[in-house]
């Protein structure tokens, strides 16, 4: 990722791509967690989360705003970088931890508890992936000289990490970590199918490194 990440900053015009498409996916992340809001009885701390995420997104942007000095482009596939990799990202994330779920219909019977046990486990995974990218990122960010800086953006994201565990533990105080475990695989091989098609665009040639870091 190191790689990709420093062929991308480099370029001005693959900066900017690369920062509306950090803003996507915090918006699908947000997104996501709307769809389950209402499901999940409303509760005050995914409605935070919720907020947080849109923040995210609207974050992102502006970055975009300082680094060009213009007007922050729409989510145009034309102003980002593997757009339908990053969806197919969030979206097998989704689809892969429900039929985890469903197939363990002794260990969850209660439809509300799915619910709230698969928002649990994917914001986990997204959050823990999210937290080493955006590290990385920021560490480049700095050694490159730039003024921008995630480290509020980070902290956020670390209290919504640990508030997944939280949840975990709670709703599978024996059982979480080891479901949490066993999806983490199926978290890197989708996140390195986006992460592939991010080094074609980013002009890095896939063999040449790791699937994944």
């Amino acid at each position: 990722m190191e790689k990709i990440l420093r062929e991308i900053l480099a370029e001005p015009e693959k900066h900017a791509r690369w920062l509306n498409t950090l803003s996507l996916l915090e918006f699908l992340g947000s997104r996501k967690i709307a769809r389950v809001l209402e499901k999940m009885g409303g509760e005050e701390s995914v409605l935070r989360h919720l907020a947080e995420e849109a923040r995210h997104a609207l974050f992102f942007k502006g970055l975009i705003r300082r680094l060009t000095g213009g007007e922050p482009p729409d989510y145009s596939r034309e102003n980002l970088l593997a757009p339908w990799a990053a969806r197919r990202y969030f979206h097998g994330l989704d689809i892969s931890a429900a039929r985890f779920i469903k197939n363990r219909p002794s260990l969850f019977p209660d439809k509300e508890r799915r619910t709230a046990l698969c928002y649990v486990l994917v914001t986990a995974l997204i959050e823990e992936r999210a937290g080493e990218v955006y590290r990385l990122y920021d560490a480049l960010l700095q050694e490159n000289g730039h003024s921008m800086s995630l480290r509020s953006l980070l902290k956020e994201e670390e209290n919504h990490l640990s508030e997944m565990y939280r949840s975990l533990k709670l709703l599978l105080p024996r059982e979480g970590e080891a479901l949490l475990e066993e999806l983490r695989g199926v978290e890197a091989k989708l996140f390195g199918r986006f992460q592939e098609k991010l080094a074609r665009e980013a002009s890095i040639h896939p063999e040449a490194q790791p699937a994944f870091t």
